[in-house]
């Protein structure tokens, strides 16, 4: 039941309910929409605000008039959050299903939800902010079906994927599950090599240029690539209109127009659409897939920092055994670990210098970690087998 008050923008009073004024509510589903593909409420701002559109007039019982001027950062942000849209009504800190049609469904309005929360998080610690989902709103699969951020939580820890939506709203057991942190640094990454030669982009949009402007465009391209390695999402949507995931590859699609703008260049609208690509494969890990590089190497070139620790452990276990020469009963006794746990620990112990070496920077092959290596035989003894088996480049 409406409790009376200006409803909000979409709705107009129908006795004690609302009813759905259509064109309010398509600009409405569209903002949020818009918000997902841009990612930031400010921007969205200065979008709508440079296309001219207006939040719309309406009078309230009194004959007050409001709207007619852009839409600011607050109306939006109380237009992002209003519960009103799902077809609920909040009062006095509580949700009550309400009498009127929900505007947004329940789909639209999760994501905006979640990509709302990341922001708001990123704004309280610098960590946060470089862990809000980069690719909200300009990822999908080759047959077009957008991925859209999730995340899960196992104890303290926060796991973040771009999972397929049909996937992720349960409509089939098929579809992509992507850790989110591989799939932005692949991007980030390839757009960064791209902008280091910004001779080269410019030439391939087909826009000329002399050498008068050499100087502007390397210094646009250094300020560029600074925000781009910084993971800043505006920097990211300066050039890429969207992100394509196939199954050995991921491509960049960039409106021509936007890259020269980036750099510095009036093109006129003239400019050349690019397609930037990144040589990477999907390879199945768990439920989820995992992006892997030609080479062997995971896009996300990270160590496993329990891998490291257990490597650790067991090169101080065996340092214990080694020098009081005890038995490894009495050594699991003293550390209060099982002895079969300690023994297979202690393999890690006799892994090849080149194989802990690639482990401490993150370029062993996809897959390998401490449960794959303490699984009773995968671990070669002899140290040749041991990197054929495990390093990327052999």
């Amino acid at each position: 039941m409406w409790m009376g008050g200006i409803p909000p923008l979409g709705y107009r009073p129908d006795g004690r309910s609302l009813a759905i004024v259509p064109e309010q509510a398509a600009l409405v589903v569209g903002i949020y929409r818009r918000y997902l593909a841009i990612g930031n409420v400010r921007l969205l701002a200065e979008a709508l605000r440079e296309e001219g559109l207006l939040a719309p007039e309406r009078s309230t019982a009194t004959g007050k008039t409001m709207g007619g001027r852009p839409f600011t950062r607050g109306q939006l942000y109380l237009m992002l959050g209003c519960r009103t849209y799902l077809g609920e009504i909040s009062h006095h800190g509580e949700v009550f299903a309400g009498l009127h049609q929900a505007i947004v469904d329940r789909d639209l309005w999760d994501q905006v939800q979640v990509l709302l929360a990341q922001n708001w998080q990123g704004k309280r610690t610098g960590r946060n902010a470089r862990e809000a989902s980069l690719l909200a709103g300009l990822i999908q699969d080759e047959a077009g079906e957008p991925l859209i951020p999730v995340h899960a939580t196992k104890g303290k820890v926060r796991y973040r994927y771009y999972v397929s939506r049909s996937l992720q709203q349960g409509d089939t057991d098929q579809g992509m599950r992507i850790p989110a942190r591989e799939l932005e640094t692949a991007v980030t990454e390839r757009l960064a090599d791209a902008v280091e030669d910004p001779l080269q982009l410019a030439a391939e949009t087909g826009i000329p240029f002399d050498s008068h402007d050499i100087p502007r465009l390397l210094a646009a391209a250094e300020q560029i690539r600074a925000r781009i390695r910084q993971r800043e999402r505006g920097a990211l949507l300066e050039i890429v209109e969207r992100v394509e995931v196939g199954g050995s590859s991921i491509a960049l699609r960039c409106r021509g127009a936007t890259v020269t703008a980036a750099l510095g260049l009036a093109s006129g609208g003239q400019a050349k659409d690019l397609i930037l690509g990144s040589p990477v494969r999907l390879t199945r890990s768990g439920r989820a897939l995992r992006l892997v590089h030609d080479s062997g190497a995971t896009a996300d070139a990270r160590p496993d920092v329990s891998l490291i620790r257990l490597i650790a452990r067991a090169h101080h276990w065996w340092r214990i055994l080694r020098t009081e020469q005890v038995f490894i009963k009495t050594g699991a006794h003293r550390e209060k670990v099982t002895a079969s746990w300690m023994t297979r620990v202690l393999r890690l112990a006799f892994l090849s210098p080149a194989v802990i070496e690639a482990a401490l920077g993150g370029r062993l092959r996809a897959g390998v970690d401490g449960a794959m290596l303490l699984t009773a035989g995968v671990l070669d003894a002899g140290w040749e087998a041991q990197e054929r088996k495990l390093l990327c480049d052999r």
